[in-house]
């Protein structure tokens, strides 16, 4: 395996890894193991960091994303996904999922919430004590019509704030939601030199979103973070 010369020092890929534009791991034991560890120091530190010989590419996030990262998630959205798949998140194995791949500095949960909802209180007590921020607030019982109402819970704000409050801290957003509010906070994002990433599902995305940054569909993840009775 050659050393690339010039102004770039970076290590050229073995036969086993090609890190660009993703990687493309034969998902066996490299070569030269050790070369093959001083090239995913440069491209992921992450996977350098896992034992030799168990190098894969098999969903692996962290070929798309770089630094630091932070994860916002949008809970209502995630639900309306969750529908459509047919299987719940489980949130702690989204949480290892995220460790496992990437340098995760941060995880963001927002919510509505109602009432004295002890089954809710519970599962959001769950999430802080796994780690995440989370950011509940009642929902509103708005009129629509003659005798119609439609409960509203709307925490898109809140989510920007503090995506934007914090970044100087990461590197990558993931944005669990495919809401296209988040659109000018993208944009915005990427004026500051960050990576985006939008994770949802199909026909729970919109087009201003898969615009703006790499999407990656839940469904994919199934095997991964999907909750099992």
């Amino acid at each position: 395996m050659k050393m690339n010369t010039g102004k770039d020092s970076s290590p050229s890929p073995c036969p086993h890894y090609m890190p660009s534009p993703v990687f493309r791991g034969c998902g066996q034991p490299c070569i030269d193991n050790r070369k093959c560890l001083n090239i995913l120091k440069v491209w992921s530190p992450q996977l350098a960091a896992r034992p030799l010989g168990f190098i894969s590419h098999r969903n692996v996030i962290g070929a798309y994303v770089k630094g630091r990262i932070y994860v916002f998630i949008d809970a209502a959205n995630i639900l309306y996904s969750q529908q459509t798949l047919g299987w719940r998140v489980d949130y702690k194995k989204l949480k290892e999922y995220f460790e496992q791949e990437c340098n995760t500095q941060g995880l963001y949960f927002y919510t509505g919430k109602v009432g004295a909802n002890h089954k809710q209180q519970a599962f959001l007590q769950k999430l802080k004590n796994l780690g995440y921020q989370v950011t509940a607030k009642e929902v509103k019982r708005i009129r629509t019509g003659r005798n119609t109402y439609e409960w509203k819970g709307n925490l898109d704000a809140e989510l920007i704030i503090d995506a934007l409050k914090n970044s100087d801290k990461f590197d990558t957003c993931i944005l669990l939601s495919g809401d296209s509010d988040f659109a000018p906070l993208l944009d915005e994002l990427k004026l500051r030199g960050k990576r985006v990433i939008i994770m949802s599902s199909k026909n729970h995305v919109a087009r201003e979103l898969l615009e703006r940054g790499k999407y990656i569909n839940l469904k994919k993840l199934r095997d991964r973070i999907s909750f099992q009775k």
